[in-house]
């Protein structure tokens, strides 16, 4: 079996998110933490979640990535799972997902600088450390010594090259999304983030074309290998008049994935060059349908409006489906909480002894304020 097919074949058989919860780890975490702040207990658990992550990997990927979703026993979840129930609304207080995370720091310091930066900050320490073991646990389970090499160095140090770049991404997306569980995290602007690496790569003879196309392909069947079906992870390409091989190649690498993820985001306005336009308009007729096209100029207009300085209004992802978020830079409350307004409606009026219309509304408008005063003081 070829590895898209493997990929694809492990994809459908996931149902939900929830395969990443092991509330048997997170209970056993909290009983351990007892006395900690808050943070640092949640960043020992998330750093406790990325110690037990197995990976896959064959001679044929030229970065590490895919892993194996935790075999749970369901009883012992479910037991655990009501233990856990109190605890649990103490975490999820919001989206902290559908981002693209702030890349430039850790390329430019590496975790070991990110640390050394954040020494009062326990918790972030804590995480940072987390992140690191899992890049040497990955490290341990490639079977190819570049690979193996790459992994070890970008454990610590700054990413040196194109491989070490787009490996670093994706440890850091996957450590997000496993160890904090915040779904959505994406790989963003490829084309901006590790153009640097490339290009160097390429003057120096020590990267071809072909094999950062490979490396970006591999990074789709990652994510694909991740998450289960119905979600939205995005890459965006290109606008305010910047645009690079990788823009081509973050859209060409769909042709030969096909699957779910990402969808690739081509910003279009009069710079985006013809044979770009060309490229994403060949593969829409293909039925390669992820790809999206966005306003540039209308985007960054509205940015600017709700107050991102226009230096930053071009540096913008669709975070998950079409959703505008600035790069590096948000902590999305798109998603959390729901507040489903017909379900709501349906439960007030199982309850409510209103007579007349006027009363309906005011008692079901106070029903849902006191709702919302609930999540929001969560």
């Amino acid at each position: 079996m070829d590895l898209r097919s493997e990929v694809l074949e492990h994809q459908l058989k996931l149902k939900t998110f929830s395969y990443w919860i092991n509330d048997v780890l997170d209970l056993q975490n909290w009983k351990a933490t007892e006395g900690l702040s808050l943070g640092e207990r949640f960043a020992k658990l998330g750093a406790l979640r990325l110690s037990k992550i197995k990976f896959i990997h064959t001679e044929e990927e030229p970065i590490i990535g895919r892993v194996i979703p935790w075999e749970l026993d369901p009883e012992e979840q479910q037991k655990a799972a009501g233990e856990l129930q109190k605890i649990r609304r103490l975490r999820f207080l919001g989206q902290t997902g559908h981002a693209e995370p702030f890349y430039d720091e850790v390329f430019a310091v590496g975790i070991e600088g990110l640390i050394r930066k954040t020494e009062d900050l326990p918790s972030f320490r804590i995480a940072a450390e987390g992140l690191s073991a899992m890049i040497r646990n990955a490290a341990e389970q490639t079977v190819r010594d570049d690979v193996r090499e790459s992994c070890l160095h970008i454990s610590r140090k700054p990413p040196r090259n194109f491989q070490d770049a787009i490996q670093l991404l994706w440890f850091i997306d996957l450590a997000i999304q496993a160890g904090d569980l915040a779904a959505l995290v994406g790989p963003g602007r490829l084309d901006r983030r590790l153009i640097r690496f490339y290009e160097a790569d390429l003057a120096a003879g020590t990267l071809t074309r072909d094999e950062a196309l490979k490396m970006i392909e591999s990074l789709y069947l990652f994510i694909n290998q991740f998450a289960h079906r119905g979600l939205a992870y995005a890459v965006m390409v290109g606008g305010s008049g910047i645009y690079n091989d990788l823009s081509y190649l973050s859209l060409e690498a769909l042709r030969r994935t096909r699957l779910t993820y990402p969808s690739v985001g081509l910003c279009w306005e009069p710079a985006t060059p013809p044979d770009l336009r060309e490229l994403a308009v060949e593969l829409i007729a293909e039925g390669i349908s992820n790809v999206a096209v966005f306003n540039d100029a209308l985007i960054q207009k509205s940015m600017i409006h709700y107050g991102v300085p226009e230096k930053d209004a071009g540096e913008y992802i669709n975070s998950t489906c079409v959703e505008i978020t600035p790069c590096g830079a948000s902590n999305v409350y798109v998603a959390s909480p729901y507040f489903p307004l017909c379900i709501l409606l349906l439960e007030y009026m199982e309850q409510t002894s209103a007579q007349d219309y006027e009363t309906f509304r005011k008692e079901y408008f106070d029903y849902l304020g006191e709702k919302i005063k609930v999540e929001v003081a969560e």
